[in-house]
């Protein structure tokens, strides 16, 4: 089964389970505009803001680690701070809980973008449990703000719901997944 079906048939099926008890007329048409990651063990999604750029949330199965991603920066951004050692990128769920990520960085390539991570994987936890609950995300670094996004398809956290299910299909236990 290739990677697409794959993808195709996880999607379907977590909808079916979440929409089931729902009544035709109480159902609501559900429209998702994110990218799956699901490479290895590496398990993301993509949530694209309205101005082209991109916020990434990648969970490593095997050990919970969450890296985070903001892709297609503007490139005279990007050179300048290139060298700095750390920009830290607060993530801020619901316009209320922040989270600040360990570590961050500017890398130049393929793609302009900041990247993020937590030295320890038990210290993304509490990013992972924000982000279960949360309906959309602004992300924060260095005088830029970006977002809100969406997580959501309908009132579904689908974003979630798609890391966690690849994670587990990975043998990979979701951190913050407790409450």
């Amino acid at each position: 089964m290739t990677m697409s079906n794959r993808f195709t048939r996880s999607a379907l099926a977590f909808v079916a389970a979440v929409s089931m008890p729902l009544s035709a007329a109480q159902a609501e048409k559900i429209s998702m505009n994110f990218g799956i990651i699901d490479n290895k063990g590496n398990c993301g999604v993509q949530l694209p803001f309205d101005n082209g750029k991109k916020l990434e949330l990648n969970v490593r199965s095997k050990d919970g680690n969450l890296n985070v991603r903001v892709q297609n920066l503007p490139a005279a951004l990007v050179n300048a701070a290139k060298d700095k050692e750390n920009s830290p990128i607060t993530l801020v769920f619901d316009g209320k809980e922040k989270v600040v990520v360990d570590e961050g960085y500017y890398s130049a390539g393929f793609y302009y973008e900041l990247r993020g991570y937590w030295n320890d994987s038990a210290d993304g936890a509490a990013a992972l449990r924000a982000f279960k609950k949360a309906k959309n995300i602004t992300v924060k670094f260095d005088g830029q703000s970006f977002g809100p996004v969406s997580t959501q398809a309908g009132s579904i956290n689908m974003a979630w719901g798609m890391i966690a299910s690849c994670v587990e299909r990975n043998g990979g236990v979701m951190p913050g997944d407790d409450g």
